[in-house]
């Protein structure tokens, strides 16, 4: 039973991926689409029909009454294809901070937790803007440097979306060969 729907929800998964794939060709997109909301037709269907049997195993009709109530939220990637359909690169993401939390924090000082919180917000801002983090650090600390040691006045010229394409070019990551 439960292979049965590992099966039917990684068929999801690679329904989607094929549509995401076609996401700038409207007609192959339309077409993909399609073929997506006919594959979760037929999910609702699946889950309604075992739900209505009076027989159902009591551990399956809770994991189906819980699919069922929260089926409205998990396909909010239907209609918003840039939502992921599932949170594994946030959990994958978290995982670092969490694992090394204790660490992080010395001998019991604050400051050097919210100073690690900060350097992790910036350093997920980088990455997200296909920046590596080490040069971006690298560079504004050199500038702090030639300030006798003190922050710019300003920061914005370090915000990833104000930055020339010049310096995001000379900041991205390199171009791995395929």
């Amino acid at each position: 039973w439960a292979e049965s729907w590992f099966k039917r929800i990684n068929e999801i998964f690679h329904l989607n991926k094929n549509r995401i794939s076609v996401i700038s060709d409207p007609e192959k997109f339309s077409e993909s689409d399609k073929i997506l909301h006919n594959a979760l037709t037929s999910m609702k269907d699946a889950y309604d029909n075992e739900l209505e049997d009076k027989a159902l195993n009591p551990v399956k009709k809770k994991v189906l009454e819980s699919l069922r109530k929260h089926w409205q939220g998990l396909n909010i990637f239907v209609d918003h294809p840039s939502i992921p359909m599932d949170n594994n690169l946030s959990e994958r993401k978290l995982r670092e901070p969490a694992l090394g939390r204790k660490n992080y924090y010395g001998s019991s000082s604050e400051w050097s937790g919210d100073l690690t919180a900060a350097l992790f917000t910036i350093f997920q801002t980088a990455i997200i803007n296909n920046i590596n983090p080490k040069k971006f650090i690298s560079e504004y600390l050199k500038v702090c440097a030639e300030n006798q040691g003190k922050a710019p006045d300003n920061i914005d010229g370090f915000l990833p979306w104000n930055l020339s394409d010049e310096v995001k070019s000379a900041w991205s990551y390199p171009e791995v060969p395929t």
